[in-house]
């Protein structure tokens, strides 16, 4: 009797099983110290038997009736499906398994097979008549033994999810471990992956080994890569400055464990990922995820057939590449921490996360450009990654101490080292404009014809609006970057604003003013002669200063750094919390006119961030609503209930969780013009039809390209409902608005959207 897997494409039972089997044994080859030999052993037994239950005849059926084949014959009365994850413990040889494991290990397995695909509770019901009427005799057949079915009374308990019995279990450590790899393994068996785990080696070496052999070219390593050399896998924070070479300090403390290194913003990672894949490290297996990560995959895939030379990655296609950073295979991930810390809402399936972190070591590089949400997120994370067995390590150019308080990191890490610091040591000078009610635009023009002008704003409605002011007054030398605009275009203006001011000693003299938003402060590695900004969060102004005079001193007096108060952006609800702008405002008036210096005597910017952030020196900052923003959400994260949370449900995301997915009607209309979403819409139907997930996927990915998001959507008036533009079920909805490839979207209230919609008709 041939039992099926899976329709699409058509696998038996004994086939993905012998795949899943296949991976565990690499799995264990690569990383023998993950597991003891006792739970190496339950695993694979997990392994073994986490399909059996799809024996069933309805489930049986219903392959059958997708792949064209008759259905299977039974006896009595029709029975609606019951999930095969719950009757596969029923064929584990549970009299056998009392030799070797004990009872608390077998409830461990038998939750783990359970619960290897997310069900809801009510499909539990009736499993023991289910099995003693349908299976016995196909499991004393095939088995040799009766069916289990002690499980079932366990099993149950365990899904009763606000049960002590089921928070227990799913706290376990073993549970985890169990849960999550069976999960993995199963996922890359479906996904028909070669391995669930890449080898950590590249030409022989780890990405520590690779990293030390490329310092080896200088006379020594700097004093942060010299200290996380000595304090290898340890739990630790660490301050450094820009340019200290901090990056290689975190790949040599991670000793080439299985690592995860995670930054706010995709542009940073997607240079982080091509500097350690193709610069002077050259750690090939290095993967790339983000949401936009398929795109920068496809992209190496066109250049490398536009070169006629061979795909760089042993002939994996964009798609196999992506498919693989998905399932976390890599021994080295440059990511964003959504990828990894949704584990922390402990909805069904984050055991998956959590066991591979539980091996890993993990990398937050600048924390501090994170709300208090997400930065609870972090700070529960970390924890748990602690608990489990994972190494961390916070990196930061600036660090809010108020982090280090016992509540929060204080209990995981031990005394942070001093600031390390570069040979340059004086960089910027800020002169702050008290009250004042705009930019003083002739004077950013004046400096415009001169040298490279940043001007930074708080808000995209605000970026536009100085644009366009500046427009008037010198012309069309200025250009604009903000979160507004579809993902092709902010590409494309990425691209252009680090070609206009590269961070390079050769680079030609040049002149012009670029307006943008916060997306500049941590992601684009440009340095700009003078930097224009509306006041904001102290940490985010010391970022938005790193844009100016990156890796130079300047060499005259003058202020590089104008600093507007205009409150821009300020509010319980906006941007920035009225007492973090208001800490800022005082700490950086007292440094009005100064050069600012960073280095081991005297490091000002930290001073900075100590006159808001450090309770010993501002205690009022554990009085306001940051701190408590942030405990209230550790203490809402820590109460949680596992698998009471749905991991699709949007309220679960990290960041953007007030965001929606749309095209501009502009778009859309030109698009459907020239053919393209016609086109699309009939490859995406071909590719259901013959179960094509790759090219699928590589649809999706190009029509993201004209797509944006923006949250507090629900403050537009002239949104669709319709979130189903390009393909059923896309989640893109159209939005009625002004957009251009020079400004963007442009937010309109409704009776402005008529008004303009009307005259353009006239």
């Amino acid at each position: 009797m041939i039992y099926y897997a899976k329709s699409r494409p058509i696998e038996t039972i004994q086939e993905h099983t012998g795949r899943l089997l296949a991976l565990l044994s690499k799995l264990k080859e690569l990383y023998p110290g993950m597991l003891d030999e006792k739970h190496w052993q339950m695993l694979y037994i997990a392994c073994k038997y986490h399909d059996w239950g799809k024996r069933n005849v309805e489930f049986q059926n219903k392959i059958r009736a997708a792949i064209g084949e008759a259905p299977l014959l039974r006896q009595g009365e029709s029975r609606s499906e019951i999930p095969h994850g719950f009757l596969s413990p029923a064929a584990l040889p549970y009299e056998k398994l009392k030799e070797t494991f004990s009872e608390e290990d077998i409830g461990i397995l038998c939750a783990a097979i359970f619960h290897h695909h997310e069900r809801n509770q009510e499909s539990a019901s009736d499993i023991r008549r289910y099995i003693c009427e349908e299976l016995s005799e196909l499991c004393e057949r095939e088995n040799g033994h009766k069916p289990y079915t002690g499980y079932i009374k366990n099993a149950k308990r365990y899904r009763e999810e606000n049960s002590g019995e089921c928070v227990r279990l799913c706290n376990d450590r073993d549970y985890i471990m169990m849960q999550g790899l069976l999960n993995r393994l199963d996922y890359a068996a479906s996904a028909h992956l070669d391995e669930a785990e890449i080898s950590p080696l590249d030409d022989g070496k780890t990405y520590s080994q690779k990293t030390v052999s490329m310092l080896a070219q200088y006379e020594s390593m700097s004093p942060v890569q010299a200290y996380l050399d000595k304090h290898r896998l340890e739990n630790t924070v660490v301050i450094a400055a820009t340019g200290s070479g901090k990056t290689e300090a975190a790949l040599i403390w991670g000793d080439g464990r299985k690592m995860f290194y995670t930054l706010p913003l995709k542009t940073a990672i997607n240079s982080m990922f091509r500097r350690i894949r193709d610069g002077g490290i050259g750690f090939e297996p290095c993967a790339i995820l983000h949401s936009d990560a398929l795109g920068v995959y496809a992209a190496d895939e066109e250049a490398k057939a536009a070169e006629d030379m061979e795909n760089a990655h042993k002939g994996r296609s964009a798609i196999e590449l992506y498919a693989s950073a998905r399932q976390l295979c890599s021994p080295l991930t440059v990511c964003t921490i959504d990828q990894l810390f949704t584990f922390v809402f402990r909805s069904r399936g984050s055991e998956m996360r959590m066991a591979t972190l539980a091996y890993s070591a993990v990398v937050i590089d600048e924390i501090q450009s994170y709300s208090p949400d997400v930065i609870a997120a972090l700070i529960v994370g970390v924890k748990t990654i602690a608990r489990l067995g994972g190494k961390f390590l916070i990196m930061t150019a600036t660090l809010p101490k108020l982090l280090l308080e016992k509540d929060m990191l204080g209990g995981l890490v031990g005394s942070v080292p001093p600031p390390f610091h570069t040979r340059l040591t004086k960089r910027h000078r800020v002169k702050l404009v008290k009250d004042a009610s705009s930019f003083d635009y002739e004077e950013i023009a004046r400096q415009g014809g001169e040298k490279r002008v940043l001007v930074v704003c708080n808000t995209v409605g605000r970026a536009q609006k100085t644009y366009e002011r500046l427009v008037e007054t010198c012309g069309d030398g200025v250009r604009l970057l903000h979160s507004a605009f579809i993902r092709k275009d902010r590409k494309r203006l990425e691209e252009e604003i680090m070609r206009f001011a590269p961070n390079r000693a050769d680079r030609p003299r040049q002149a012009g003013i670029w307006v943008a938003t916060q997306v500049v402060e941590a992601s684009l590695d440009v340095d700009f002669d003078v930097l224009f900004t509306d006041m904001c969060a102290i940490e985010s102004l010391l970022q938005r200063m790193g844009r100016v005079y990156r890796g130079r001193e300047p060499k005259h007096d003058e202020p590089n750094v104008i600093v507007y108060d205009m409150r821009s952006g300020v509010g319980s609800d906006s941007v920035i919390l009225p007492q973090i702008y208001d800490l800022s405002l005082d700490a950086l008036e007292k440094y009005d006119g100064m050069m600012l210096e960073e280095s081991d005597e005297r490091d000002m910017k930290q001073e900075l961030m100590d006159r808001v952030y450090d309770p010993q020196t501002m205690p009022c900052i554990k009085k306001g609503d940051y701190y408590k923003e942030i405990n209230k959400r550790v203490r809402q994260l820590t109460d949680i209930i596992p698998h009471l949370q749905d991991m699709k449900d949007e309220k679960y995301k990290l960041r953007d969780i007030d965001s929606k997915v749309f095209v501009p009607e502009k778009v859309y209309d030109e698009l459907c013009a020239c053919g393209k979403v016609a086109e699309w819409k009939r490859i995406i139907k071909e590719c259901g039809e013959r179960g094509d997930r790759e090219e699928r996927a590589r649809i999706q990915d190009e029509i993201c390209d004209y797509t944006l998001s923006l949250s507090y959507y629900k403050n537009l008036p002239y949104y669709t409902q319709d979130a189903d533009k390009f393909y059923p079920g896309s989640g893109i909805t159209l939005v009625h608005c002004e957009y251009d490839e020079k400004r963007g979207f442009i937010r309109q209230t409704k009776k402005e959207y008529e008004r303009n919609d009307e005259s353009n008709i006239l």
